[in-house]
């Protein structure tokens, strides 16, 4: 499929493509009753919810909890009915799928509807099943398999649902073709641009010498990956930081770690040599990189087993990526390389002094 103008604009200009995609599809399901129609009766076929007239539809409105399901759409009572939650590669967020299924009425049908990626159907609705099955609302009646699943939550009427974004947007599509809708025939063709492209994301795209700079696209996405994913975890922030300004030298980004200032990604002069990956971990004998002060062969000789080269008072850590797994796979692994850095680091040297603190 050609890319649509959105996947490129989404590629371009943002890190996480979920925010947009929800906006889109909120966007299309306000703007055709044709599609919604359609869409929620497809999806909710093998529920007790019954065809309805929405009266309201939101992106992004707040539960009793305070956490944010994507997409809100409320029946002509005011009574909530759906929710759905749009993913691509993030992972589920600790209030999912628990909090929202509460947050659904208990005296009326509803469902919560996860559209994913094909590539994760079966992943993610294990992951919602195991959620559900340790917070004691284990799952009964499961029908379906890929590209959708459903199941009811015992002893109530409120249903679970995955599917996969190709299905969601074929089906409103038609729709919107039945209904001779025109703009929001070529609304979802833009959003099915965006969810294809997601689609053959499911595993990193390197070809030939994987030091290329052909392949360097390739890589700033499997940077930004990580860089956002590990940015979640307490340890580390990339608040305030960006990719280098010099990428014929290193093309990275930076991060803060531990309160150490470090970056990921390429660097070019040491490319080739004999340890080193493409993709590698520097550290900086600097105030900015926390490690000012300390006997710099110090730090090498630290990581010297691990192949890590040195280059005008930096080292560089070797990264290694098995890029024949799954992008999730590819990015947990490195994030668990640059956390086990981190924590020679702090065992051999301690944090940071404040002062270095500051300066990062």
């Amino acid at each position: 499929m050609t890319q649509s103008l959105l996947g490129h604009l989404v590629y371009s200009f943002t890190e996480r493509p979920e925010p947009l995609a929800t906006e889109a599809l909120a966007y299309i399901l306000n703007k055709s009753p044709a599609v919604v129609k359609g869409l929620l009766e497809a999806v909710l076929a093998d529920t007790d919810v019954k065809p309805f007239q929405p009266s309201f539809i939101r992106a992004e409105t707040a539960i009793e909890s305070g956490s944010i399901p994507d997409v809100t759409i409320k029946d002509e009572t005011g009574t909530k009915r759906v929710f759905i939650e749009n993913k691509f590669w993030a992972d589920l967020t600790p209030a999912q799928p628990v909090e929202y299924l509460c947050a659904l009425p208990s005296d009326s049908p509803s469902a919560l509807i996860f559209i994913v990626p094909a590539a994760r159907v079966r992943d993610v609705w294990q992951q919602l099943a195991d959620r559900c099955l340790e917070n004691e609302m284990p799952l009964e009646d499961v029908t379906g398999s890929a590209p959708l699943v459903c199941a009811r939550i015992q002893d109530s009427e409120r249903f679970l649902i995955v599917t996969s974004w190709r299905r969601v947007l074929d089906v409103s599509r038609g729709a919107a073709h039945d209904a001779r809708d025109t703009s929001a025939h070529e609304d979802i063709g833009q959003l099915r641009g965006l969810a294809a492209r997601q689609d053959t994301e499911a595993f990193f795209q390197l070809e030939g010498d994987e030091s290329s700079p052909e392949n360097d696209d390739e890589y700033r996405k499997i940077i930004k990956a990580i860089i956002w994913k590990i940015a979640e975890r307490d340890r580390a922030s990339r608040d305030g930081l960006t990719w280098g300004s010099n990428p014929k030298y290193w093309l990275g980004h930076y991060l803060q770690v531990d309160g150490f200032g470090i970056g990921l990604g390429i660097i070019r002069h040491l490319q080739g040599k004999a340890g080193m990956t493409p993709l590698s971990c520097r550290l900086r004998g600097s105030k900015w990189g926390g490690l000012h002060g300390q006997h710099w062969p110090n730090v090498e000789r630290l990581f010297s087993s691990d192949g890590a080269r040195a280059r005008k008072r930096a080292l560089y850590v070797p990264v290694h990526l098995d890029t024949s797994l799954p992008r999730r796979e590819v990015v947990d692994d490195a994030i668990g390389q640059i956390f086990s850095i981190m924590d020679r680091l702090q065992d051999e040297f301690g944090g940071p002094s404040p002062a270095e603190q500051d300066a990062v």
